[in-house]
């Protein structure tokens, strides 16, 4: 859980209020903030109005380890927004779209954006949640467009 301090950094940057120099600062990844806090800043500030944060957060977090960034994702604590941000890039490790799939906050839209990426086995948690497929109708809808799926899960999802 974030400490009271680096959460109130993070609500910072949510609400669109951090200074110039500080958004700089982060987007470089330069910050000495936990690596989760970061991580979710850096998030936020690919979507900066001013570009060269937006592309520097961009930036730093393609420099980042894979491994660590599944680490990262794993967290009980990481939005649902930084999860969908991992989600629609279009190179994506393996092991970074299994967090994805396996995180309780991913969204619908993010879940459904990977569907087509993900193995079967990857897929079967999901497919196993029935209570949490009915709150994921478009992923259901991506599982189903699949042409790999096997008959029973196909007649399952119907």
């Amino acid at each position: 859980m974030p400490e009271p301090q680096e959460q109130k950094i993070l609500d910072t940057f949510r609400a669109g209020k951090a200074p110039p120099a500080v958004k700089r600062a982060a987007s470089r990844g330069t910050m000495p903030i936990a690596a989760d806090e970061l991580l979710e800043i850096l998030v936020l500030l690919t979507h900066d109005l001013d570009y060269t944060c937006g592309d520097a957060a961009k930036q730093t977090l393609a420099s980042w380890p894979a491994e660590k960034i599944a680490q990262l994702l794993a967290s009980p604590n990481i939005s649902a927004e930084t999860l969908a941000y991992f989600a629609q890039q279009a190179t994506l490790a393996d092991g970074i779209a299994a967090v994805i799939a396996a995180h309780p906050n991913a969204s619908d839209e993010a879940l459904a954006t990977l569907a087509p990426r993900l193995s079967l086995e990857q897929l079967q948690p999901l497919l196993g949640a029935a209570e949490r497929l009915a709150n994921l109708p478009s992923f259901v809808s991506a599982v189903l467009a699949r042409t790999d799926l096997p008959a029973d899960v196909r007649t399952r999802l119907d």
